[in-house]
């Protein structure tokens, strides 16, 4: 037989259980809901200069080091990659800033068909694409400090 004192801990227990379960979920929901939000802004700004992005082609993960990382692959014409590796930079920068995420790194993967399909690689820390973003870098230097690979 359960005293009342014994009754008042475990109904203590039980809504501290069922608070916690409720905030995980909460959790949960809303991590899963910023990706599409971010991918949607992303693939409109890349819209407004031309550059054709879906969002399946577009990931936030977790590096093998720990830090967060956007990949998005974008399709061009050989003789527009750079063009669309800064569109595809400039775009993940104002949505990162906008959505304040927390994203470490930014990969642009550029889709060229020249004979075979090639793909240029080009990574960079975000403080790197958030000083481009906000006009403190030229394109130009950008460019210079991106790793390509």
């Amino acid at each position: 037989m359960l005293t009342k004192q014994g009754d008042t801990a475990l109904s203590k227990q039980l809504i501290f259980r069922v608070v916690a379960i409720f905030s995980l979920i909460g959790l949960l929901n809303g991590l899963s809901w910023a990706n599409p939000k971010l991918f949607n802004s992303i693939r409109q700004i890349c819209a407004a200069y031309q550059i054709d992005v879906n969002s399946s082609e577009m990931n936030l993960g977790q590096r093998s080091d720990g830090r967060q990382e956007l990949t998005i692959l974008i399709n061009s014409s050989r003789n527009n990659f750079d063009r669309a590796m800064l569109i595809g930079f400039y775009a993940a920068g104002k949505a990162i800033k906008y959505f304040q995420l927390n994203v470490d790194v930014v990969t642009i993967v550029v889709n060229t068909e020249y004979k075979t399909d090639t793909n240029i690689y080009a990574s960079s820390e975000l403080d790197k694409v958030m000083s481009f973003v906000d006009g403190a870098v030229s394109s130009s230097e950008f460019i210079r400090k991106l790793k390509f690979s």
